[in-house]
């Protein structure tokens, strides 16, 4: 499956919360981004229509065929993630994906979560919210970021 139009990160936790960036299935969990998860829904609604693999991309910097400049959105704060207790103490880990929104002051919104082991959905919203980003800009104004989807790993360190 495809998403369209998706800006994809990623973050593992460990047992004492860490996050770094490391690739998803960090913890060997065999989790797929849902398929409800490609809506249509526009990532930048300005650009609506807009065939985003026809787009040439230099870092994160996009040129239109029309000379405007998109600036993709980017983790200034990477996610704050905390292991769930019951977690720990019954030895489990899982993959997560989280799904949102970058509104034009950098904060999430319209976080939705799916993980392997629903027991870490409450901690993967978390620390979805926990992040921060420098948000999309079209000609040099913060525009609204659609469809990112951030992975987090929990992951017992051995």
């Amino acid at each position: 499956m495809m998403i369209r139009n998706i800006l994809i990160l990623a973050a593992v936790a460990g047992l004492v919360g860490c996050a770094t960036q490391e690739p998803p299935a960090a913890c060997g969990a065999d989790l797929a981004i849902p398929a409800e998860w490609d809506d249509g829904t526009p990532a930048i609604p300005e650009l609506a229509g807009i065939d985003w693999l026809s787009l040439k991309e230099r870092n994160g910097r996009y040129t239109l065929a029309d000379g405007r400049v998109l600036i993709d959105t980017m983790p200034v704060r990477p996610p704050i993630p905390r292991y769930p207790e019951g977690a720990a103490y019954l030895q489990r880990g899982s993959e997560c994906y989280t799904k949102f929104t970058v509104e034009t002051d950098g904060q999430p919104s319209n976080i939705r979560i799916t993980c392997a082991d629903p027991l870490f959905n409450e901690a993967a919203e978390a620390a979805a919210r926990t992040v921060q980003f420098k948000p999309a800009t079209l000609d040099g104004r913060p525009v609204v970021r659609n469809n990112v989807i951030y992975p987090i790993s929990f992951c017992r360190r051995r």
